[in-house]
């Protein structure tokens, strides 16, 4: 789950093996690749309890 800050067009295909790592690097993977520069942005990651 991200904030407007990030941005709509950013592509999972782009990021290849980004789920195979820690919620804390997928969220700083994502916001420095989809971030707005000329906005604030939120990340939320959830890893599976199963």
């Amino acid at each position: 789950m991200h904030s407007d800050g990030l941005t709509q067009r950013w592509n999972p295909d782009a990021l290849p093996h980004l789920l195979e790592h820690t919620p804390p690097v997928i969220a700083g993977n994502l916001l420095r690749t989809a971030g707005k520069h000329h906005d604030d942005a939120s990340v939320a990651v959830a890893e599976e309890m199963w």
